[in-house]
């Protein structure tokens, strides 16, 4: 599993591309867990933590997109969060929790 930490900066989003690779070479599934919040709020995060979730999901081995809520009115709060919808529209066809 590879998650995401909520105070994520560019350069630990380099680290995860590394991650991705080195999960890949297992060739098993690899789930993405978000965090309830993203407290960094510095320029080009956000678009690059799209951007690494795209590459995730067009991996092979993409698993899970795993969300950290518990029922379906925290789910639907969760789901406004800037990061969060482009994040589980790109993985509509995955399995998602």
């Amino acid at each position: 599993m590879i998650e995401i930490k909520k105070n994520i900066t560019i350069s630990d989003i380099d680290q995860l591309y590394e991650d991705l690779k080195t999960k890949e070479k297992l060739k098993r599934k690899i789930d993405l867990l978000l965090p309830k919040q993203l407290e960094n709020n510095d320029f080009g995060v956000l678009f690059s933590l799209i951007q690494f979730a795209a590459t995730w999901v067009r991996s092979d081995y993409s698993g899970t997109l795993i969300l950290p809520v518990n029922d379906i009115k925290e789910y639907e709060e969760y789901l406004f969060k800037e990061f969060v919808y482009p994040l589980v529209v790109l993985s509509w066809e995955k399995e998602n929790t």
